[in-house]
């Protein structure tokens, strides 16, 4: 006697019923088993470029636009919904996608420093550059 191991629960992506020969093709199923042969050994003969038959992509299928928050601010969702876009088109370039202010502050210990960054540094047990 066989025992589905349900629990009274259906399971919601699998059909209970399958009315045609052979096994039931569930397509989100197939994808992700085949997203484990995209890279590793198999990335050279690119199983990744079958996995779409056709593919839209120009102007009149796809709408971008675009808003760029002055500065180094960091606007709220609802705050960047009320904002003016402007039309973007595939292949603009925007960026550079984040900025990294690099300050290195350099105390010389010879000079009798105990007190400065890298003397905070050692203090912490920290590693300095």
């Amino acid at each position: 006697m066989t025992h589905l191991h349900t629990h009274g629960r259906p399971l919601p992506d699998y059909p209970n019923l399958n009315y045609g020969p052979g096994a039931k093709w569930i397509k989100h199923l197939t994808q992700n088993r085949l997203g484990t042969f995209a890279g590793g050994h198999f990335s050279d003969v690119n199983l990744s470029s079958i996995l779409f038959f056709h593919r839209l992509d120009d102007a009149d299928h796809v709408k971008l636009e675009v808003w760029s928050a002055p500065g180094r601010s960091k606007p709220s969702f609802d705050e960047a919904l009320k904002q003016t876009y402007k039309p973007a088109k595939k292949g603009d370039s925007f960026g550079p996608s984040c900025k990294y202010p690099q300050v290195l502050e350099v105390c010389s210990q010879s000079q009798g420093n105990t007190d400065g960054p890298l003397a905070a540094e050692r203090q912490l047990g920290g590693s300095t550059v």
